[in-house]
């Protein structure tokens, strides 16, 4: 999908591009203006997962795109389809493309097998160039920080505040699932929900990203073996103090009479 764009991750020293279709959104949004996208990634421990997809394209911009000379296979379940055909490790699920008078809306599922799965993906969507970065990183005690960088602003292509202004009714948000318990983000305590389902939610206006970066930061935790041991002894330790409390409070049996 040629409009789409990367974000790096990097896991203990590897650096590899996931695919998305956040760049395509900010082509619609700066030529055509409309446009919301929003995206819900699952991460697993290996960083394996899955990831569902959104995008809301007007039809004006689709004719658009064609007259530049371009395909507009990649606005088509076929299109879509084809492209992720044969890269290994990554799985489409399911894509649906719902036509309208005036926009259509996409939607498409995936599964990523692997991190490799990520690097394959990027080298199949080279060509793309919307600039973000995601990045994992672990701590010792187990804390792993998310951090992933986005922005549609161009410097090459400014746009006056009257386009700017025009971008501020359409969103552009990021869901993602954490393998962990979240233990911050930088999001109102409302977009998180690190007690049912370690959930944290970004949402932006295009506005906001045409004119510059904004990068979306969460810590989250993995159980890590000595500190599930650490639980555990306890409470081993705790019931068997309960157990042997009940075996003293249990009335003992009457003693037989010894026969002579």
């Amino acid at each position: 999908m040629n409009a789409c764009k990367t974000a790096v991750l990097k896991n203990h020293g590897r650096t590899a591009r996931v695919w998305t279709v956040a760049a395509l959104c900010a082509l619609i949004a700066l030529s055509a203006g409309c446009v919301n996208y929003k995206e819900e990634l699952w991460f697993n421990k290996d960083l394996s997962g899955k990831a569902q997809f959104t995008i809301t394209v007007s039809e004006d911009f689709v004719a658009l795109w064609g007259r530049s000379g371009r395909s507009t296979d990649i606005f088509t379940a076929e299109g879509i389809t084809q492209r992720f055909a044969n890269i290994a490790g990554v799985t489409l699920t399911e894509t649906t493309v719902t036509p309208g008078d005036e926009e259509r809306t996409i939607d498409f599922s995936l599964k990523f097998a692997s991190f490799d799965a990520f690097r394959r993906i990027s080298r199949a969507e080279r060509d793309t160039g919307f600039l973000g970065a995601v990045s994992f990183s672990d701590a010792r005690d187990g804390t792993v920080f998310f951090n992933r960088t986005i922005s549609f602003a161009d410097s090459s292509r400014p746009i006056s505040e009257e386009q700017v202004a025009s971008l501020d009714k359409y969103s552009w948000e990021s869901i993602v699932h954490f393998p962990g318990a979240v233990i911050s983000a930088n999001v109102p305590k409302t977009n998180m929900d690190a007690e049912k389902s370690n959930t944290v939610t970004w949402s932006y206006s295009l506005a906001i990203l045409s004119r510059g970066s904004e990068t979306m930061r969460a810590a989250y935790e993995v159980p890590q073996p000595g500190n599930i041991l650490g639980m555990l002894i306890p409470a081993i330790v705790f019931f068997g103090m309960i157990f042997g409390l009940l075996k003293l409070l249990k009335p003992g049996e009457p003693k037989r009479p010894v026969q002579t």
